[in-house]
Protein backbone atom coordinates (compact mmCIF):
# COMPACT_ATOMS: atom_id res chain seq x y z
CA UNK A 1 0.00 0.00 0.00
CA UNK A 2 2.82 2.42 0.85
CA UNK A 3 4.44 1.81 -2.54
CA UNK A 4 1.19 2.65 -4.32
CA UNK A 5 0.89 5.95 -2.41
CA UNK A 6 4.51 6.87 -3.13
CA UNK A 7 3.98 6.00 -6.80
CA UNK A 8 0.84 8.17 -6.89
CA UNK A 9 2.80 11.05 -5.32
CA UNK A 10 5.57 10.59 -7.86
CA UNK A 11 3.12 10.70 -10.79
CA UNK A 12 1.42 13.76 -9.31
CA UNK A 13 4.74 15.64 -9.12
CA UNK A 14 5.73 14.48 -12.60
CA UNK A 15 2.45 15.87 -13.96
CA UNK A 16 3.11 19.17 -12.13
CA UNK A 17 6.59 19.32 -13.62
CA UNK A 18 5.17 18.65 -17.09
CA UNK A 19 2.76 21.58 -16.58
CA UNK A 20 5.61 23.75 -15.34
CA UNK A 21 4.04 24.26 -11.91
CA UNK A 22 5.39 24.00 -8.41
CA UNK A 23 3.46 22.32 -5.61
CA UNK A 24 2.81 25.74 -4.08
CA UNK A 25 1.39 27.09 -7.36
CA UNK A 26 -0.86 24.03 -7.61
CA UNK A 27 -2.17 24.58 -4.07
CA UNK A 28 -2.80 28.29 -4.67
CA UNK A 29 -4.60 27.57 -7.96
CA UNK A 30 -6.65 24.79 -6.35
CA UNK A 31 -7.67 27.07 -3.45
CA UNK A 32 -8.69 29.82 -5.88
CA UNK A 33 -10.76 27.30 -7.83
CA UNK A 34 -12.51 26.19 -4.63
CA UNK A 35 -13.21 29.80 -3.63
CA UNK A 36 -14.73 30.51 -7.05
CA UNK A 37 -16.93 27.41 -6.81
CA UNK A 38 -18.04 28.45 -3.32
CA UNK A 39 -18.90 31.97 -4.55
CA UNK A 40 -20.85 30.49 -7.45
CA UNK A 41 -22.83 28.22 -5.10
CA UNK A 42 -23.61 31.14 -2.77
CA UNK A 43 -24.69 33.27 -5.74
CA UNK A 44 -26.89 30.44 -7.01
CA UNK A 45 -28.57 30.07 -3.60
CA UNK A 46 -29.11 33.82 -3.32
CA UNK A 47 -30.63 33.99 -6.81
CA UNK A 48 -32.81 30.98 -6.13
CA UNK A 49 -34.15 32.61 -2.93
CA UNK A 50 -34.82 35.91 -4.76
CA UNK A 51 -36.58 34.13 -7.66
CA UNK A 52 -38.56 31.94 -5.26
CA UNK A 53 -39.73 35.02 -3.33
CA UNK A 54 -40.85 36.65 -6.58
CA UNK A 55 -42.66 33.48 -7.73
CA UNK A 56 -44.48 33.25 -4.39
CA UNK A 57 -45.53 36.91 -4.63
CA UNK A 58 -46.79 36.34 -8.18
CA UNK A 59 -48.50 33.08 -7.20
CA UNK A 60 -46.72 31.12 -9.93
CA UNK A 61 -46.86 27.48 -8.84
CA UNK A 62 -44.99 26.12 -11.89
CA UNK A 63 -42.18 28.64 -11.45
CA UNK A 64 -41.79 27.61 -7.80
CA UNK A 65 -41.79 23.96 -8.81
CA UNK A 66 -39.12 24.52 -11.49
CA UNK A 67 -36.97 26.39 -8.98
CA UNK A 68 -37.40 23.68 -6.34
CA UNK A 69 -36.79 20.69 -8.63
CA UNK A 70 -34.06 22.53 -10.54
CA UNK A 71 -32.12 22.90 -7.29
CA UNK A 72 -31.90 19.13 -6.87
CA UNK A 73 -28.80 17.32 -8.06
CA UNK A 74 -29.24 15.83 -11.50
CA UNK A 75 -32.07 18.20 -12.41
CA UNK A 76 -29.96 21.08 -13.64
CA UNK A 77 -31.38 20.87 -17.14
CA UNK A 78 -34.69 22.37 -15.99
CA UNK A 79 -33.21 24.84 -13.50
CA UNK A 80 -33.96 28.41 -14.58
CA UNK A 81 -31.19 29.77 -12.31
CA UNK A 82 -28.45 27.60 -13.80
CA UNK A 83 -29.71 28.37 -17.31
CA UNK A 84 -29.58 32.09 -16.53
CA UNK A 85 -26.03 31.77 -15.15
CA UNK A 86 -24.89 29.74 -18.19
CA UNK A 87 -26.23 32.46 -20.51
CA UNK A 88 -24.42 35.13 -18.46
CA UNK A 89 -21.18 33.10 -18.64
CA UNK A 90 -21.51 32.73 -22.43
CA UNK A 91 -22.16 36.46 -22.82
CA UNK A 92 -19.17 37.31 -20.62
CA UNK A 93 -16.90 34.94 -22.56
CA UNK A 94 -18.09 36.39 -25.86
CA UNK A 95 -17.51 39.94 -24.64
CA UNK A 96 -14.05 39.00 -23.35
CA UNK A 97 -13.09 37.36 -26.63
CA UNK A 98 -14.33 40.39 -28.59
CA UNK A 99 -12.37 42.72 -26.31
CA UNK A 100 -9.24 40.58 -26.71
CA UNK A 101 -9.74 40.58 -30.47
CA UNK A 102 -10.07 44.38 -30.52
CA UNK A 103 -6.94 44.76 -28.35
CA UNK A 104 -5.07 42.43 -30.70
CA UNK A 105 -6.24 44.40 -33.73
CA UNK A 106 -5.26 47.69 -32.10
CA UNK A 107 -1.80 46.37 -31.22
CA UNK A 108 -1.43 45.09 -34.78
CA UNK A 109 -2.50 48.48 -36.19
CA UNK A 110 -0.16 50.32 -33.80
CA UNK A 111 2.69 48.07 -34.89
CA UNK A 112 1.93 48.49 -38.59
CA UNK A 113 1.26 52.22 -38.41
CA UNK A 114 4.22 53.21 -36.27
CA UNK A 115 5.69 56.51 -37.47
CA UNK A 116 9.26 55.33 -37.55
CA UNK A 117 10.82 52.08 -38.68
CA UNK A 118 14.43 51.17 -38.11
CA UNK A 119 16.39 49.95 -41.12
CA UNK A 120 20.10 49.23 -40.84
CA UNK A 121 20.37 51.35 -37.68
CA UNK A 122 18.79 54.40 -39.36
CA UNK A 123 15.30 55.53 -38.39
CA UNK A 124 13.27 56.13 -41.54
CA UNK A 125 9.83 57.68 -41.70
CA UNK A 126 7.92 55.48 -44.16
CA UNK A 127 5.92 58.42 -45.53
CA UNK A 128 9.10 60.14 -46.70
CA UNK A 129 10.88 57.02 -47.93
CA UNK A 130 12.95 57.47 -51.10
CA UNK A 131 13.38 61.20 -50.46
CA UNK A 132 9.88 62.42 -51.36
CA UNK A 133 6.90 62.73 -49.06
CA UNK A 134 4.35 62.85 -51.87
CA UNK A 135 1.83 65.38 -50.58
CA UNK A 136 3.52 68.80 -50.53
CA UNK A 137 6.42 68.42 -52.94
CA UNK A 138 9.06 68.75 -50.23
CA UNK A 139 12.10 66.66 -50.98
CA UNK A 140 13.29 64.88 -47.82
CA UNK A 141 17.01 64.88 -47.03
CA UNK A 142 18.89 63.01 -44.36
CA UNK A 143 18.80 64.90 -41.05
CA UNK A 144 21.44 65.44 -38.37
CA UNK A 145 20.46 62.42 -36.28
CA UNK A 146 20.23 60.00 -39.19
CA UNK A 147 16.48 60.41 -39.65
CA UNK A 148 14.52 61.80 -42.54
CA UNK A 149 12.19 64.60 -41.50
CA UNK A 150 10.50 67.65 -43.00
CA UNK A 151 12.25 70.26 -40.80
CA UNK A 152 15.70 69.20 -41.99
CA UNK A 153 14.38 69.02 -45.55
CA UNK A 154 12.98 72.54 -45.52
CA UNK A 155 16.21 73.89 -43.99
CA UNK A 156 18.40 72.15 -46.57
CA UNK A 157 16.12 73.16 -49.47
CA UNK A 158 16.19 76.78 -48.30
CA UNK A 159 19.98 76.78 -48.08
CA UNK A 160 20.31 75.20 -51.52
CA UNK A 161 18.02 77.84 -53.03
CA UNK A 162 19.95 80.70 -51.38
CA UNK A 163 23.28 79.36 -52.75
CA UNK A 164 22.00 79.25 -56.34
Amino acid sequence: IAEALILQLLFFHLSLRKKGMTTYQFIVKDNEKKRMESRKQMDTKRRRADHMKREIEEGNIFGRMALTVGGWKGCGCIDPIRREMREEDRAAKLAASKAASRRSEMEHVKHDDSDNDTKDGITVNPIRLNGYNGDNGVHANMGKNGTRNAADTVASDASSISHQ
